[in-house]
C-alpha cells in the first residue's frame, strides 16, 4: 500500500466518540443560532456517506 491512508487511526477514533454539546447558554446569552440545523447536518452526512 502506498500513499496516504483513506482514514487515519485518529480520524477513526474521533468518529467513534460520542459527544453532545449543549448550546442553551450560547442561545440565551449571545443570541446564537446554528447555521445548520441538526436535521440538515445529519442529512448532509448521510448524503456524503
Amino acid at each position: 500500500l502506498r500513499g496516504e491512508p483513506p482514514l487515519t487511526r485518529l480520524a477513526y477514533w474521533l468518529s467513534a466518540q460520542e459527544c453532545t454539546i449543549d448550546i442553551t447558554k450560547a442561545r440565551r446569552d449571545l443570541g446564537y443560532e446554528p447555521v445548520t440545523s441538526r436535521e440538515d447536518g445529519l442529512e448532509e452526512m448521510r448524503a456524503d456517506a
